[in-house]
This record gives structure tokens, C-alpha cells and sequence, in this order.
């Protein structure tokens, strides 16, 4: 009976087992039939969505924290608010794909393919997005704007063309990607690292760059408006960047750009106290009214350099300090230190003054040749006096386009009334100008008809008087006098005495006042 008892046991404990298989058997999933319709069902078994086909898919809000989602065809998903944090999206196709808002907090996105993919207010916190892949010779143009990427990595990829606006890189690591493009206005991109980094006509303006390295990063041509940039940018590439109101000084540290490339760069009304400028090269560069105030230039490159106004008491050249403070003009094209007298604080001094050097073998004496070449500049800024005020008597007879003229003699149009408040002087005012001369030649704005903001009592006397006219919203066409322009002096494309002719929209006053207020110089 014992016997019996014990088998029939055996039989029932072995039916229960096959029977626990069987169930475990068909709930066996396939990686190759996940899709849109049961994924859920793959992530409750085990997160793994290796390969799954998603594309397409609506996974707004989604859970999927931890999913393994490794070669997952995501292209054009919508992923909005997801929760994806800790997930593994790595070598995933993510074209078009969406992830607006979502968590992402250490997520892993290595070699993930990215065009257009929408980041935006998503918290990519501790993320790896290092090595990502764009489409064979297309743009990547993903949107990061105001999301969160403090201390993500993403080192070695390609992110040209994309849009950082306001987005956080605290501590992020951007070593040697592509940013051609980029556009990082107002962003914080604090103690972050990109050496080496790709960053052509990318926009920073107004963005927060204190305490990062750049070091060979290529910036030519790019975008630097108002950005504070105490970072470290030795052996970079700032040729044509854009620097006008760049803050180079922070209360401890000043921004080090030895052996930087800065040829033709525009550091216009700059603090750049204290500043390393050693063995750069800054020819032909306009320093116009910036401020290099104990700075290092031993071994700067300054031919051809505009430094009207520039400040560079206790600066020091060659080892040695120089007195010079930028006033009445410039410096000559070749010029070094040599001991000298020189009237400081009322009282005739002996010291390291800015004299004229043409010793250089590339330094070229004045000879008859630029005694020519002066006389002629005289000549066309003459000429150009003459046609500029033929213009404007002209101008103003045109009664079908209503010309305006007020006490100065600036003369302008309203194209649009604006219904906000009026601009003061000492206000920051954000615009978009167009700018010509008489005879169609573009003034070259470098941000094309991208918004610039900038205090306005440092613009030309026409753009100062011009500007508090309007309301905003409102957009005026302006001709303005070479006497409330540039004057007899050359700027960059601008012949002297020039009649200038800006289209301006005034879009805001003191805009985000705060935080252009930390970019200011």
C-alpha cells in the first residue's frame, strides 16, 4: 500500500514538472517577432528588446527603464516622457525619432544613428551618446534644446548642425566631435571638455563656456557674441569669430589662448583682463575698444591689428609692461617695446612703450609707396564725405517713402510700428539687422538674420539714437551719416566715411536679463 502510495505521488510531482515546462515553453518569446503590438510583454519577461522592431511606434510615456533595446529599429517613434533611464539604445537607428521630454539618465546611446532625432527638455544626465553615427554625408541637425546633459559623453561623434539652445553641458565631455553649425546660443556649457573638437560657424552667443577647456578646437568663423569664455582655447582655431562683448576675465581665472589662431577675429569692446594671448597670432583682428589690461602678449602677432582704444596698461609684450592705454588711435602695423619717456599721472616717465618696429622681415617701413597709400585713403574718404551727403540731400526729398530726419541728421522709415516699450541707452536690446552700403555692398554681420543682442550704448552713435525710436516689434530702415557711423576710419569692408543703411527689427529689451547679464563683459 506504501508502494502505491509513493508511486502515485512520483506520477502526480512528474506531471506537475511537464506540465511547469509546457507552460514555460509557450510563454517563450522570439526577439525576432517583438514589435509595436508586444513589446510590453518582452520588456515584463525580461527587458530585453534586443532587435525589435519599433519603428514607427507610439510609446508616448512609456516605462522602459533598464529595456535593452540594442539594435532596435526606432526610427520615427514617438518616445515622448518616456522613462528611459539606464536603457541601452546602443547601434539603435533613431532617424526621426522623438524622445521630447523623456528620462534619460545614463542612458546608453554609443553608436546610435541620429538625423533629426528630438532630444528637447529631455534629462540625458550621465548619458552616452559618444560615437554616434549620422547619415552618409547629410547633417545630423538633432534637437538638444534645454535639455539636461550634465556630465554626458558625447565624445567622438557627430553632431553638426544641431540645436543646444539653453541646453545644460555641465562637465560634459565633447572631446574631438563634429559641431559644425551647432548652435549653442545661451547654453551652459560649464567646466566641460572640448579639445579638439570640430566647431565651424557654430553659434555661442550668450552662452556660458567659463571654465572649459577648448584647447585645438577649430572655432573658425564661429559665433562668440557675449559668450563668457574664461576656458582654456591654446592652440585654437579662432580665425574670422565672431568675439564682439566676449568676457575673457572670471573673478579668479582669465581665459588662456596662447598660440591660439585668431586672424581677422572681431574682439570688439572685450574684457579680456589678464588674458593669455601668448604667441598668438591676432593680425589684421579689429581689438577695438577691448580691454587687454594686464594680459600676456609676449610673442602675439598684432600686424595689421586695429587696436583703436584698446587698453593695455600693465600689459605685458616681450616680458616687459607697456603703458600704452589705446588713446588717441592705433597701433602701427609693426610695433614692439623700446624704452621711452612717456607722461603718465601728470609726470614725464622712462619705460617699455609701444614704438613702431620694422626690423621684421614682414614688417614693411613707410615709404613712398604707404605715404601713397595714406594720401589715397584721404582721397576716398573725401570722395566718399561728398557722395554720402548727395545721397541723404536726395534722400530726404523722396516724399513717397516718408522719410524722417531728426536733429542729428539721422533719416529713417518705419516699416512697422511696434506697440511695447522704448529702449534707453543703457539697456540690452536683442535685434535683426541687415546692412548695406550705397552701392548695394553688404555689411558683413556674420550672423546673417539670426537675433543679436548687445548693450546698446556701445553701438555707433546712428544705431544708439536709431534704436530708441522704436518701440517693440517695430522695424525702421535707417541711413546714417558717416559722422554717426564709422567716420573717416576704415572697418573691415567699410571704406572710410561710408553712408550706412541698416534694416533693424527691435524683437526684445533686456531679454532673459539675468542671464545675458553673467555674459557681459
Amino acid at each position: 500500500m506504501k508502494n502505491n502510495i509513493l508511486f502515485i505521488t512520483f506520477i502526480v510531482f512528474t506531471s506537475i514538472i511537464i506540465c511547469q515546462d509546457n507552460n514555460r515553453s509557450e510563454k517563450k518569446l522570439k526577439l525576432s517577432d517583438c514589435n509595436e503590438t508586444n513589446w510590453q510583454e518582452y520588456y515584463n519577461s525580461n527587458k530585453k528588446l534586443v532587435g525589435c522592431d519599433l519603428e514607427g511606434a507610439n510609446l508616448e510615456g512609456a516605462n522602459l527603464v533598464g529595456a535593452n533595446l540594442y539594435s532596435a529599429r526606432l526610427k520615427g517613434a514617438n518616445l515622448t516622457k518616456a522613462n528611459l533611464s539606464g536603457a541601452d539604445l546602443s547601434s539603435t537607428n533613431l532617424i526621426n525619432t522623438v524622445f521630447k521630454g523623456a528620462m534619460m539618465t545614463s542612458a546608453k546611446l554609443h553608436d546610435a544613428l541620429l538625423m533629426k532625432t528630438d532630444f528637447s527638455g529631455a534629462i540625458l544626465t550621465g548619458a552616452d551618446l559618444s560615437k554616434n553615427r549620422g547619415v552618409w554625408k547629410e547633417t545630423v541637425e538633432a534637437d538638444f534644446s534645454g535639455a539636461y546633459l550634465e556630465e554626458a559623453n558625447l565624445s567622438d561623434g557627430n553632431f553638426s548642425n544641431s540645436n543646444f539652445n539653453e541646453a545644460n553641458l555641465y562637465k560634459a565631455n565633447l572631446q574631438r566631435t563634429v559641431l559644425d553649425n551647432a548652435n549653442f546660443e545661451k547654453a551652459i556649457i560649464t567646466n566641460a571638455y572640448l579639445g579638439d573638437s570640430q566647431l565651424k560657424k557654430a553659434n555661442f552667443s550668450g552662452a556660458n563656456l567659463s571654465m572649459s577647456n577648448l584647447e585645438r578646437a577649430n572655432l573658425e568663423n564661429a559665433n562668440l557674441m557675449s559668450t563668457n569664455l574664461v576656458v582654456r582655447l591654446t592652440g585654437a582655431n579662432l580665425q574670422g569669430a565672431n568675439m564682439w562683448y566676449a568676457k575673457l576675465k572670471g573673478e579668479k581665472y582669465s581665459a588662456n589662448l596662447s598660440e591660439a589662431n585668431m586672424q581677422l577675429v572681431k574682439l570688439i569692446e572685450a574684457d579680456a583682463r589678464g588674458a593669455d594671448f601668448k604667441g598668438a597670432d591676432l593680425s589684421y583682428a579689429s581689438l577695438i575698444h577691448s580691454n587687454f589690461e594686464g594680459g600676456r602678449l609676449s610673442g602675439a602677432n598684432l600686424n595689421g591689428a586695429d587696436l583703436e582704444k584698446a587698453n593695455f596698461k600693465n600689459a605685458f609684450i616681450g616680458g616687459h609692461r607697456g603703458v600704452f592705454d589705446g588713446t588717441p588711435a592705433s597701433l602701427p602695423i609693426c610695433c614692439t617695446l623700446s624704452q621711452s619717456e612717456y607722461v603718465q599721472d601728470g609726470y614725464t616717465k622712462v619705460g617699455n612703450v609701444f614704438k613702431e618696429d620694422y626690423s621684421s622681415p614682414e614688417c614693411q617701413p613707410p615709404n613712398k609707396s604707404n605715404q601713397t597709400d595714406t594720401k589715397k585713403n584721404t582721397q576716398e574718404a573725401e570722395k566718399n564725405l561728398i557722395v554720402a551727403e548727395k545721397y541723404l540731400t536726395a534722400n530726404r526729398a523722396r516724399e513717397n517713402d516718408k522719410i524722417q530726419i531728426t536733429n542729428s541728421g539721422l533719416q529713417y522709415r518705419v516699416f512697422k510700428e511696434g506697440i511695447g516699450a522704448k529702449p534707453i541707452s543703457t539697456d540690452e536690446v536683442k535685434i535683426i539687422a541687415s546692412g548695406r552700403l550705397i552701392d548695394g555692398t553688404i555689411i558683413d554681420m556674420k550672423d546673417g538674420n539670426k537675433p543679436l543682442v548687445f548693450p546698446l550704448n556701445r553701438m555707433i552713435k546712428g544705431w544708439i539714437e536709431g534704436i530708441q525710436l522704436m518701440n517693440k516689434g517695430a522695424k525702421y530702415e535707417f541711413f546714417i551719416h558717416p559722422n554717426l557711423g564709422f567716420g573717416n576710419r576704415k572697418r573691415l569692408n567699410i571704406p572710410p566715411n561710408s553712408l550706412l543703411i541698416y534694416i533693424i527689427e527691435l524683437i526684445d529689451i533686456n531679454p532673459n536679463k539675468t542671464e545675458v547679464s553673467e555674459s557681459k563683459p
